[in-house]
């Protein structure tokens, strides 16, 4: 029998030393009851999601992948681990539990195509008069945030 306490006391930490795949397959946090089934649905949701997301352009896939990821841990490990296990994330959860750096040459590409896009998308904001100083320094401060997170993400 669980008590209230056992609910409500935080849950440790992932520990990003050893990669999820070569964990044992640790006790849920909700052992029973609806907050389980609910906080699997929205995992199950998300790995959907991010299942799209590999096959059509312009739908995100790292996202959607880690909060399946979040919501899975929380709700059925066993779930989580497959996920992570499986051929088409094998290579991304590499990257999110930290077992590898991001080579320099993808951190580029990908700093270069953040700067493309919003480099174009601060010319049609000025081409047809929709985006002001405010929009345009918003554009420019998350440039320069997302250029600082993926610079120094994993080195």
């Amino acid at each position: 029998m669980h008590s209230a306490i056992d609910f409500l006391s935080p849950v440790p930490a992932r520990d990003i030393s050893v990669p999820s795949y070569e964990k044992p397959i640790a006790a849920a946090p909700f052992r029973c009851g609806p907050t389980r089934f609910l906080l699997a649905g929205v995992g199950i949701a998300f790995a959907a999601l991010a299942v799209v997301g590999v096959v059509l352009p312009g739908i995100p896939t790292t996202g959607p992948l880690i909060a399946a990821s979040f919501f899975l841990t929380k709700s059925c490990p066993a779930l989580e681990r497959k996920l992570s296990q499986h051929p088409l994330f094998a290579k991304s959860f590499q990257y999110i539990d930290g077992t590898r750096t991001i080579p320099r040459r993808v951190r580029q590409l990908a700093i270069g195509s953040m700067w493309t896009s919003i480099g174009l998308t601060s010319c049609l904001f000025v081409a047809t008069g929709r985006g002001g100083p405010l929009t345009l320094g918003l554009l420019l401060a998350s440039a320069v945030v997302g250029t600082v997170c993926i610079w120094r993400y994993r080195r």
